[in-house]
């Protein structure tokens, strides 16, 4: 990939994550922290929940080898909803299992169960967003992304006038995935017509591969997932809702610039790694990993002593 195509899709994605900061930005000094603690805690076990119930379809996409990309629309399409409809079923079994033996009130299982439909509805774009990334066409990805974070933030500064509760919180996890699962299936009937919605594009031996490659990433998503959320349970247990909300907050702007950097180096490499299975493709996200989280130290160690 060349230096200038590398720095567009990084500006792209970099703006993109620009303007989620500027929200949550927003939010926290808007909303108060008890706000942001029950939706951390929340979020936390929605987290581990999906992941318990997910196959790794979206990297299946990209991973697997396949020429034929109406084919594996068709068949990761298929999977994506079978997840989705796993998901708002296991949901709804979670919802009556914690109501009568876990310490969950009422409140609190609305709100998750409301996550668990945002999630549910990502399973399925994040599909079709996953054909594209094969294909490429990163900036494309980031243009329909950024566009929908425009249109969600207006609406969610809009929303913030009438309400300042966790309703905000929900409809900024709730309408990007409406809205990105509206919009790519629309892409996919235009550029694929109908025809990938037909059963018999499904590929039986694709679809072998995909849930076999899931099957060996499943567990490792389980431990990522607990690996990055276990500190929110631990502390929901230990906190009361407005310190918890402060935690999560801190934690949230201490760690983006890192996730600013392993974001960008993994989704470009990933997908060329992928096609090619040439070890240099690691060695090269390593090194980019390296410089940039160097320059990232340099560069806060300036900032601490200034």
């Amino acid at each position: 990939m060349k230096s200038k195509e590398l720095l567009s899709i990084a500006g792209l994605q970099y703006f993109s994550m620009g303007l989620n900061f500027l929200i949550q930005l927003y939010l926290t000094f808007l909303l108060a922290p008890q706000v942001f603690g029950l939706f951390a805690k929340i979020s936390a076990v929605r987290e581990i929940f999906i992941a318990l119930l997910s196959a790794n379809i979206p990297m299946a996409v990209i991973y697997i080898k396949e020429d034929d990309i109406e084919k594996l629309l068709s068949t990761s399409f298929y999977l994506g909803s079978i997840q989705a409809f796993l998901i708002l079923i296991g949901g709804i079994l979670f919802i009556i299992i914690s109501f009568f033996f876990l310490k969950f009130e009422t409140n609190e299982l609305i709100i998750f169960y409301s996550l668990v439909f945002a999630a549910a509805l990502s399973s399925i774009h994040q599909v079709m967003y996953s054909i594209f990334e094969k294909l490429e066409r990163f900036k494309f990805n980031s243009t329909i992304v950024i566009v929908i974070q425009l249109f969600t933030g207006l609406v969610v500064i809009g929303v913030t006038f009438f309400v300042k509760d966790i309703k905000v919180l929900i409809i900024r996890e709730i309408l990007p995935a409406i809205l990105l699962l509206i919009i790519y299936l629309v892409i996919a009937y235009r550029k694929w017509s109908i025809n990938f919605l037909r059963f018999e594009k499904i590929d039986k031996t694709l679809l072998k591969k995909m849930l076999v490659y899931s099957t060996k990433m499943y567990f490792s998503r389980i431990v990522e997932s607990i690996f990055f959320k276990l500190d929110i349970l631990i502390a929901s247990t230990i906190f009361n809702s407005n310190q918890l909300g402060i935690y999560e907050r801190i934690k949230y702007f201490a760690t983006l610039p890192y996730t600013l950097i392993v974001s960008l180096v993994q989704r470009i490499t990933f997908v060329k790694y992928s096609k090619d299975l040439a070890t240099e493709f690691v060695n090269r996200t390593n090194m980019y990993t390296l410089v940039l989280t160097l320059i990232l130290y340099i560069l806060l160690y300036f900032f601490i002593i200034l």
